[in-house]
This record gives structure tokens, sequence and C-alpha cells, in this order.
């Protein structure tokens, strides 16, 4: 999962990436933004791996 950590944090930095539907959702009702995001994934640590995640392999990424 270090790889694809590496990949998701090379497409923040260049700005290559989008939030589905659904994530936009939760941010809006949880009140985070874009930027805190961010952060999070460019500066936080994997607590959790789910490899048979449904659409494909995810991570849970503590941040603060």
């Amino acid at each position: 999962m270090r790889m694809e950590l590496d990949r998701v944090k090379s497409e923040i930095r260049t700005g290559n990436y989008s939030f589905s539907d659904h994530a936009v959702k939760r941010m809006i009702r949880r009140s985070i933004d874009r930027v805190e995001v961010e952060e999070a994934v460019l500066r936080g640590e994997i607590i959790e791996e789910y490899p048979d995640d449904k659409y494909s392999p995810s991570f849970l990424i503590y941040g603060v």
C-alpha cells in the first residue's frame, strides 16, 4: 500500500485528482474543506488497509 499512497500524494501535489460526489457530500456534512483533506493525505499515516475494498484497494489515513 505504501506505493499506492505515494502515488496519491503525487497526484495531490500536481492537482491531478478529484473527489467523488459521495466524498464531497461527506466533507460538506462534516465541515471539512479540500485543503484539510490534502494536508491529511500529504502529512498523515496509514492506520488501516482495505486490500479487498469494493472498487479497489484503499486505506484509512490518520492526519491532523
